[in-house]
């Protein structure tokens, strides 16, 4: 039988492994309520694509590499289709549409048959009729695209009172981003104008706007006169990119915020030439197709293809225009969309000509629109 005092001790020790106990069962609680804390932030950073994982004593962060776009930023996107924007649609319309190669117009080496006509397609657009002169790539002229009232501002108000403000033509640099003379490429001279310059430059922007489905101008580049004296030329070239003539593969620009990438071209000719006098738009890709100049008329083609690079069947260049002069008031043009072979017979005048020697010269505004 144990004494009091022996009691006393026992009890003390029974109540001191009790206080271990429910001391050893406080601290498991403990730990297994930080585990679960931490587990459930976890969860939560996992949730949230968080890339830092906490533990109960270190922090650990791991950073997951970021995936690499597969899509070429430089490449111009063409959003055509269906839910495509008017404007890539239209594109979509009118250069991407048929992929079969062959000419609209027969040349002479391959006669036309008694009886039988060569294939036409015209489209009618925003009050235009286009006639299409050679299909894959497919090109276009636009018969009156300036009007009377045009050819008369520029022939008059810009031609005459700024003969001394043309400069000498360039061709862009799409390495450097400069602009250099070349006289074994081109030797036309230029003005430009400004932005809506007036009342007439902006009706022929939006005209060109219109044409290809935009309802403003900011895709119209500042439009250009070019004129070409006798023996004047501008060698072949490409509207978007530097042409390599060894590989005739055509390089795509960098984006630049300043300088849009041209995806179309729209060339009108200011007045008209006689045939023998040269002059001619000529694509050397397309069986050497040749548009003659004939007054408000414009030649329209693309510069890109549909997967957004250059297309290289598109390069062209600007005859010279021959040393050849002019005695009367009127020249006869007989042209056609495409080669100027025959047409109707109708007499033009010619800007320039008068009952004096005059030599010819050619007079074109380049109207180009641009990348969004």
């Amino acid at each position: 039988m144990l004494s009091p005092t022996k009691r006393r001790k026992h009890a003390s020790s029974g109540s001191n492994k009790s206080e271990e106990s429910t001391s050893t069962a406080t601290q498991s609680l403990t730990a297994m309520m930080v585990l679960n804390a931490t587990d459930k932030k976890k969860k939560s950073n996992h949730k949230r694509g968080s890339t830092s994982m906490t533990a109960p004593e270190t922090t650990t962060t791991t950073t997951t590499p970021r995936r690499r776009s597969k899509r070429d930023t430089n490449r111009i996107v063409l959003n055509s289709g269906r839910n495509g924007s008017l404007p890539y649609r239209r594109m979509e319309q009118l250069f991407f549409d048929e992929p079969v190669t062959t000419a609209i117009t027969r040349s002479k080496k391959q006669p036309k048959k008694q009886g039988q006509s060569p294939p036409v397609v015209t489209i009618r657009i925003a009050k235009l009729t286009l006639e299409r002169a050679f299909t894959a790539p497919n090109i276009y002229v636009i018969d009156n695209f300036l009007t009377s009232s045009d050819l008369e501002y520029l022939h008059d108000k810009v031609i005459r009172q700024c003969h001394r403000k043309f400069q000498r033509s360039y061709v862009d640099s799409n390495v450097d981003a400069t602009s250099l003379l070349d006289h074994t490429h081109r030797t036309s001279t230029f003005l430009s104008f400004a932005k809506q310059e007036n009342a007439k430059i902006a009706a022929i922007e939006q005209r060109a706007a219109q044409l290809l489905g935009y309802y403003s101008t900011d895709q119209i580049e500042p439009l250009q006169l070019v004129r070409y004296l006798p023996g004047q030329f501008f060698g072949v070239h490409h509207d978007m990119g530097d042409l390599n003539e060894d590989s005739g593969q055509v390089a795509l620009p960098p984006k630049n915020v300043l300088v849009k990438r041209r995806l179309v071209t729209i060339f009108c000719y200011l007045n008209d030439l006689p045939p023998q006098a040269g002059g001619c738009t000529y694509f050397p890709e397309c069986q050497h197709l040749k548009i003659r100049p004939q007054q408000g008329r414009a030649v329209v083609f693309a510069n890109v293809n549909p997967e957004g690079l250059p297309d290289p069947r598109t390069v062209h260049a600007g005859d010279p225009v021959l040393d050849s002069s002019t005695t009367t008031t009127t020249h006869t043009s007989t042209t056609t969309a495409a080669d100027g072979n025959g047409k109707d017979g109708s007499q033009k005048d010619v800007v320039g000509s008068s009952s004096q020697e005059a030599p010819l010269v050619k007079y074109g505004l380049n109207i180009w629109v641009c990348e969004s």
